[in-house]
C-alpha cells in the first residue's frame, strides 16, 4: 500500500525510483563515478590546452547530471574551452550567462575577471592565465584529491572524516 502511494504521489523521488528499481542507488553511484572520471579527463585536457577535447569531455560529464559541486566547474571548463574558438563578443556573452547562472560558484570570480579583461581588451590571450595556473586550483574537484589518498585509508575512501559534513 505504502509502496504504491510513494510511487504514485512522488514518482520523481529517489525513494520511488528505488522501489521501482532496487539497483537504483548502485546505478546512481556508478553514474556519479563516471561523471567524476569524465570531469577529471576534461580538467587534464583543459590544463594541457586541448580545448576541443576538454569541451567534449566536460559536456559528457554534464550529460551525466553531476552533483551540484561538480556542475559549475564542468560548465566553466566547457564554456572557457568553447570561448577559445569564439570572438570576444560571443565569449563575453557566455561569461555573462555563466556568472548569472552560477553566482556562488568557486569559478565565478575567474569568469568575472576574464570577462572584465575581455571588455577592456587588456587580455589578448586568456590562455596565458591558464598557462600560469591562474585558474586551475579552483576548478579541480576536491573529491578527486581525496581519492588519491584512498589506498592509505582503511575504508578505501568510502567514508568521510569531515566532522562538519552535516
Amino acid at each position: 500500500l505504502y509502496k504504491d502511494k510513494v510511487i504514485k504521489n512522488y514518482p520523481d523521488s529517489k525513494y520511488a525510483k528505488y522501489l521501482l528499481n532496487p539497483d537504483y542507488f548502485k546505478e546512481l553511484e556508478a553514474d556519479h563515478a563516471n561523471a567524476e572520471k569524465k570531469y577529471s579527463e576534461a580538467f587534464f585536457s583543459f590544463k594541457t590546452f586541448d580545448y576541443k577535447n576538454a569541451k567534449q569531455l566536460a559536456g559528457e560529464a554534464l550529460a551525466l547530471k553531476p552533483d551540484s559541486n561538480l556542475l559549475p566547474k564542468a560548465r566553466f571548463i566547457e564554456m572557457v574551452s568553447e570561448g577559445s574558438s569564439q570572438d570576444r563578443a560571443q565569449f563575453t556573452a557566455s561569461l555573462d550567462r555563466y556568472i548569472s547562472t552560477y553566482p556562488k560558484a568557486p569559478t565565478k570570480e575567474y569568469a568575472v575577471q576574464i570577462r572584465d579583461l575581455l571588455k577592456t581588451e587588456a587580455l589578448n590571450d586568456y590562455q596565458q592565465m591558464i598557462a600560469k595556473g591562474y585558474i586551475n586550483e579552483n576548478i579541480i574537484n576536491d573529491e578527486l584529491k581525496r581519492t588519491e589518498n584512498k589506498a592509505a585509508d582503511e575504508f578505501e575512501g568510502k567514508f568521510s572524516y569531515d566532522e562538519n559534513i552535516f
